[in-house]
């Protein structure tokens, strides 16, 4: 990154961090809230999404399903668990099922949704989608406030940055 009048690389100040570190905790925190809000929208038995599985002839049903906060299941017709893993590793340790529910479920498919409203804050549209992701916008204007990580709602993304270097940056108006 260099800065606007000179090819030398721009270095960030101590204020400039500060910043951008309180934009990440803020976002931690709305993170957090956002996550119990929406684990009281859950439907009892926390399956948002249930898929069965094709079969051969002569073996028994499957399902496939994805359960608050991000986990995904292949089931037999007894309810028993088969096989469990968190989103963030699915695709490593489920690779079939997790192409058969890809079929079928795209990863931005909204699986639960809501609004948020506070006292003295502006309203919130959370959303948790095929992904496993949980999602905070701004109601009003729909600018993302924070995302986690995959299967694990409460948690901010390491790669969300509340502020980048240009938000920083003397505009003119």
């Amino acid at each position: 990154m260099t800065s606007p009048t000179s090819s030398q690389p721009a270095q960030l100040t101590d204020a400039g961090r500060y910043a951008i570190q309180a934009a990440r905790t803020a976002a931690s925190r709305r993170m957090e809230i956002a996550a119990v809000f929406m684990s009281k929208r859950v439907p009892q038995g926390g399956v948002l999404f249930r898929m069965k599985v094709p079969s051969t002839p002569g073996s028994k049903p499957m399902w496939l399903q994805v359960v608050w906060p991000g986990f995904l299941q292949l089931v037999d017709a007894q309810g028993y668990v088969v096989k469990q893993e968190i989103a963030g590793n699915m695709a490593k340790h489920m690779s079939i099922e997790t192409a058969m529910l890809r079929e079928r479920l795209m990863p931005d498919a909204v699986l639960l949704k809501g609004v948020l409203r506070r006292p003295q804050t502006a309203a919130l549209k959370v959303t948790f989608d095929g992904s496993c992701v949980l999602r905070v916008f701004d109601a009003r204007t729909r600018e993302l406030m924070g995302f986690s990580e995959p299967g694990v709602p409460g948690v901010l993304s390491r790669f969300y940055t509340g502020l980048s270097f240009h938000d920083l940056l003397p505009r003119i108006r």
